[in-house]
């Protein structure tokens, strides 16, 4: 059984699945305390379907980019999960999760956000096959307005600034639902598989391509 966790924005998510079906959980609150609603999520996802800790072999969570603090949260209780269990432990970032819920499309795909101080992360994905072609974990807004956004489609989550909703990017709600969806023999830029996992848009981190 999969256990999937996001903490990414204010909504704290859970989803539990086994290949051919799946349960999702999610509190949305405008002051998130992640650290409180994790973990009764879990247990109480786990007694809906009669499952016990157990039965889980692999935890997947956000890696960011996102809120650094909210990823933090679910890093580390998907690393104690994965440590407590010996459940293989799969970090998955933002960009997959939204660019996975977009349907095929013509034109290449940006997925953004910002990070902070008018900069911002963003991928670029194939509009055909949702590969990823390139990404930059920390660009200038000046850097990233030289980019023809009318030859993409814009995409970004509920925290995007005024910058990147006025410059027409469509917001997604990224969920634990999405990351339990997604297909890992397509996604090897930025998937993470050693404990402990790290955010990253931690500048601390380095990520090679």
């Amino acid at each position: 059984m999969i256990l999937s966790i996001c903490t990414v924005s204010n909504n704290t998510s859970v989803c539990i699945s086994d290949g051919s079906s799946s349960t999702f959980s999610e509190v949305k609150s405008e002051n998130p305390n992640h650290c409180e609603e994790l973990i009764p999520i879990v247990e109480d996802l786990l007694m809906k379907e009669d499952k016990s800790l157990a039965d889980i072999h692999q935890v997947r969570v956000n890696v960011g980019p996102g809120n650094l603090t909210s990823i933090r949260i679910g890093l580390t209780v998907a690393n104690l999960y994965g440590q407590f269990l010996g459940a293989e432990v799969v970090g998955v970032s933002s960009f997959h999760c939204i660019s996975s819920f977009c349907e095929k499309s013509k034109k290449n795909i940006i997925v953004a956000f910002n990070i902070r101080n008018n900069n911002y992360a963003f991928a670029i994905f194939n509009g055909k096959d949702q590969t990823m072609i390139d990404y930059n974990l920390l660009i200038s807004r000046e850097e990233f307005d030289q980019i023809n956004k009318n030859e993409f489609k814009l995409l970004t989550d509920s925290s995007a600034d005024s910058y990147l909703i006025e410059s027409n990017f469509q917001i997604v709600e990224i969920n634990a639902e999405m990351i339990s969806k997604l297909d890992f023999s397509d996604i090897q830029h930025l998937l993470q598989k050693e404990i402990p996992l790290k955010p990253i848009n931690d500048y601390s981190y380095v990520v090679n391509k």
